[in-house]
């Protein structure tokens, strides 16, 4: 679905999407009373996984027409190495956090810090390949709702 949407309105549309719609979730959770409601809970799952399936697929789609015909599994091994990375020292890291502002809350605040700055990353990174001629927009777009080996449709 967001690969539709994002032929339409552009991938760093999505991105900033996700970025306001993180960063919303996550100050409300910071100010939240923890009241023990079935509804909102579920509702902020499925806002996560929306927000989650948003920047999987557009950094994803990304390192597909970044790396076409060049070592593209490495471009997605490292992606997926840098995932694995990230949740190991989240949870190596949570017992050190734990008696430090709450845990949970140090870690939404970090997150909070470093979420824009790799949006930011993001966005350069894209721009710079735009700027270079690196990917053609709609010719990619083609490619990647067509089928899942770019190289193949060249």
């Amino acid at each position: 679905i967001s690969s539709k949407v994002a032929e339409k309105v552009g991938r760093p549309s999505i991105l900033l999407f996700g970025l306001a719609l993180t960063i919303s979730m996550i100050v409300f959770l910071l100010n939240w009373n923890r009241s023990p409601n079935l509804a909102l809970l579920l509702t902020l799952g499925g806002l996560w996984g929306l927000v989650d399936s948003c920047w999987n697929q557009q950094i994803s789609a990304l390192l597909g027409i970044l790396f076409r015909g060049q070592d593209q599994e490495a471009s997605y091994a490292n992606f997926a190495v840098s995932q694995a990375l990230g949740f190991s020292l989240s949870f190596a890291f949570s017992r050190r956090f734990h008696g430090c502002l709450g845990g949970i809350h140090l870690k939404m605040i970090i997150i909070l810090v470093v979420l824009p700055i790799a949006v930011l990353l993001y966005l350069s990174v894209e721009w710079r390949a735009r700027k270079r001629g690196t990917f053609d927009i709609g010719k990619d777009f083609e490619l990647l709702t067509i089928t899942s080996h770019p190289e193949e449709a060249s």
